[in-house]
């Protein structure tokens, strides 16, 4: 009886530790994405390496000194966490 009872908090922490794992992965993606497109590429050709599920949800801007920002809505896997997770990147390239 009680595993059937904890197992609720059993199935949240696992969905809390995928959450984290999808954040982690965003973060690497938008890091990866602003270091290519302030080394030169368009914000297309640096979107090309982000998977399909992250890549809607990217955006790229560039500044007029050439320093790149990158926004990614992480998907979301706990009800209610879309709107809060997004993580953001910024590059520039040395001169």
């Amino acid at each position: 009886m009680e595993f059937v009872g904890s197992l609720p908090l059993l199935l949240m922490g696992a969905l809390a530790c995928v959450q984290a794992l999808l954040l982690a992965i965003s973060l690497i993606l938008a890091q990866s994405v602003a270091d290519r497109a302030a080394r030169g590429a368009t914000g297309s050709e640096a979107l090309a390496s982000v998977p399909v599920p992250w890549r809607d949800r990217t955006s790229v801007g560039r500044t007029n000194d050439g320093d790149v920002t990158v926004r990614i809505r992480t998907p979301t896997v706990l009800p209610g966490t879309g709107a809060r997770l997004r993580v953001e990147a910024r590059s520039g390239a040395v001169q």
